[in-house]
């Protein structure tokens, strides 16, 4: 009697355990289920693969600063102007282009030293020291708000940990020494050319084309899918160069370019 009692106990905790188990499988399973669901409905990280244009103007303020603040007020775009304090301190002309520049929320400006190598680049860059004291004196006079530069007639990087020389070997202390000093140093990966009478070169549309081979070419892009275009304020003093350069704001635009100033350059 005890005996048939213990195993029909026996039998039925078994059951129970076995429901027990069953269900708790279950649940669990459910649970992965959910669990599982939550994970492959995760919004997958968004790739950038945005092509940015970085338009900087050199040599400012000039007679053009104003006509390249019109397009950029027009076209609503951001850009950035390597300033040079000699030429601001010139006139009271130039140094209101300078603050209409300065105060104009698109623009970024930055330091194109002061003297401008007084245009004599070989002997400019013999002396390092002599190029930082000019950079220091443009940052100070201008007041920049941060240190974005450009060397006066060469080509030259230095940005992060990264950098292009210019083809010219001249220049090369000086830029390791100013980028030592904080200053990010900024070349370019195309130039709108100009004559020695400020008319630009290039036409709007071989401006296009030759952008559009570079822009999508990581070797010819100091950063792939961010390109650095040069032209220079004197380009811009007559209604049909400003008009240019709105055109081919306009060509860009249309493929869907997006633009910004240097200070949002990636590797600073």
């Amino acid at each position: 009697m005890f005996k048939s009692i213990f195993f029909g106990n026996q039998a039925t905790i078994l059951l129970l355990c076995g429901l027990i188990g069953l269900f708790d499988g279950c649940t669990n399973q459910q649970n992965n289920s959910k669990n599982d669901i939550a994970i492959d409905t995760l919004p997958l990280k968004k790739v950038d693969t945005a092509k940015v244009i970085y338009l900087t103007f050199d040599d400012g303020p000039l007679n053009g600063t104003e006509g390249i603040l019109d397009a950029l007020d027009k076209e609503k775009i951001p850009a950035t102007m390597f300033m040079v304090g000699r030429h601001m301190k010139a006139d009271t002309e130039m140094k209101n282009k300078f603050e209409m520049a300065y105060n104009d929320n698109l623009l970024e400006v930055a330091n194109h030293s002061f003297s401008h190598a007084n245009n004599h680049y070989e002997a400019y860059y013999k002396d390092p020291q002599k190029v930082l004291e000019d950079f220091n004196k443009n940052q100070e006079l201008l007041n920049f708000k941060d240190k974005d530069a450009r060397m006066p007639g060469r080509n030259t990087w230095r940005i992060g940990t990264r950098g292009k020389d210019d083809i010219s070997a001249n220049g090369r202390e000086a830029a390791d020494l100013l980028h030592k000093n904080g200053y990010n140093l900024f070349g370019w990966d195309l130039e709108w050319q100009h004559s020695a009478g400020g008319k630009p070169v290039q036409t709007v549309q071989q401006m296009f084309e030759e952008i559009e081979k570079r822009i999508n070419d990581p070797q010819r892009c100091f950063t792939p899918n961010h390109f650095v275009l040069l032209s220079h304020d004197e380009m811009f003093r007559k209604p049909w160069e400003v008009s240019e350069l709105k055109q081919l704001v306009d060509l860009l635009k249309a493929k869907g370019y997006e633009f910004d100033h240097t200070d949002n350059y990636p590797g600073k």
